[in-house]
């Protein structure tokens, strides 16, 4: 197995790598140096890397999600937007203890926060819908849903999913 040794120099953003075998994998290289420039918050030197990795393997489903959470950072949610829906056909079934790990669920509530930044909170109530589909447990999905109802002045729907965010208690 290949194993990559990665370590930042946060004034350069330089990814100086050690492999431990002769297999080099070109791919994961630049997805992990554009991880580390999103890191040191370098978003345009991270969204390089990443189109790079995508470059070398179009199916790199966290490259292209990893892209778009760059994008948001950015301000560019147009692009973000299509980046998490392509990062859709190559997501990864979804693992409730993997809160932070690219899936289903996540592709789905930060496509939405994108969407709601364009204010087309009925796109973003849609894909919030799907994300407590894949995980009714989740406050955050029934919380950032309760707040585009708020906007689309569906009050009542709001407290509806406010309430559940709070009984679940776990934001």
């Amino acid at each position: 197995m290949n194993r990559i040794t990665l370590a930042v120099n946060k004034s350069t953003d330089e990814t100086p790598i050690e492999n431990d075998s002769d297999e080099f994998n070109e791919e994961n290289y630049y997805f992990q140096s554009g991880y580390n420039k999103f890191c040191n918050r370098n978003y345009e030197g991270a969204i390089k890397d990443y189109t790079k990795a995508i470059e070398l393997n179009n199916k790199y489903g966290n490259a292209y999600f990893s892209r778009a959470q760059a994008k948001c950072e950015l301000k560019d949610y147009n692009g973000a937007i299509k980046d998490f829906t392509k990062a859709f056909e190559f997501s990864p079934e979804y693992n409730a203890y993997s809160y932070f790990e690219y899936n289903k669920w996540s592709a789905y509530f930060n496509r939405a926060q994108a969407l709601c930044e364009l204010n087309d909170y009925k796109g973003a109530i849609e894909d919030l819908t799907k994300a407590i589909e894949i995980d009714p447990k989740k406050c955050d999905a029934f919380n950032k849903r309760a707040q585009a109802k708020c906007k689309l002045r569906d009050y009542a729907g709001a407290i509806e999913d406010f309430t559940r965010s709070i009984e679940l208690d776990l934001c």
